[in-house]
């Protein structure tokens, strides 16, 4: 390399030394070298697909790796739920989530991971309904696949009539044609749904601002 270095510094301009240099410095690991060396080609003729290569290359590899996780919790209180029907209770709820991204070089690629947990936890299990014998909410870990603010939702009731329910808010779909939504209940806290995890409209709109395509739901 010494020596390849000291007819680029009489030939600064040619182009096939430079690049036989940065690539010498790719493999010896020396990879600012090599940068130097591509963009100076390049500044001579920059369509040479060679050194535009080399160069996209190199500073892939100079970015360094990245894990972010960012981890919300907080609060919040129902003092007078509007979507709840009589008699209204108010409520104090836990928030939270967390957010992981990670980048980083693996195989001379750029590898990007993201992941999104989130949860709201009510002060009662009763705010939440669920499926009815015959068409029980399925146990498992499922990944949220179609994300909705309203929508009309449709399908056929235990006793084979149909049934087709325009304007229900905040929907994830998760397993099938089950999904977390809003909707409006006398009571809730016990079988009542054809599958679906039924909740108030405020905490259907707080859960769907977490629960995008890919969330996972766990469902025990």
């Amino acid at each position: 390399m010494d020596s390849l270095h000291e007819r680029i510094l009489q030939h600064p301009g040619n182009p096939e030394l430079n690049i036989r240099f940065a690539q010498l410095a790719e493999t010896s690991g020396k990879l600012r070298w090599a940068l130097s060396a591509y963009e100076r080609v390049l500044l001579n003729d920059p369509s040479n697909t060679e050194a535009l290569a080399g160069l996209q290359r190199v500073r892939r590899a100079l970015q360094p790796n990245v894990t972010l996780l960012t981890v919300q919790l907080g609060t919040q209180y129902e003092s007078n739920p509007r979507y709840y029907l009589p008699p209204r209770r108010p409520e104090l709820e836990a928030i939270g989530s967390a957010a992981l991204l990670d980048e980083r070089n693996l195989g001379g690629l750029r590898w990007r991971t993201n992941a999104v947990a989130a949860g709201l936890l009510h002060a009662r299990n009763s705010d939440l309904s669920y499926g009815v014998a015959g068409a029980d909410t399925a146990n498992g870990t499922f990944p949220v696949y179609l994300h909705y603010a309203t929508t009309t939702m449709t399908g056929t009731n235990l006793d084979g009539s149909h049934y087709s329910d325009p304007g229900i808010p905040w929907v994830s779909y998760f397993n099938g044609g089950d999904a977390l939504h809003g909707f409006i209940r006398s009571s809730y806290g016990y079988p009542q749904s054809l599958g679906c995890v039924e909740m108030t409209f405020n905490s259907a709109a707080t859960m769907w601002s977490r629960t995008s395509i890919g969330t996972l739901v766990s469902v025990q």
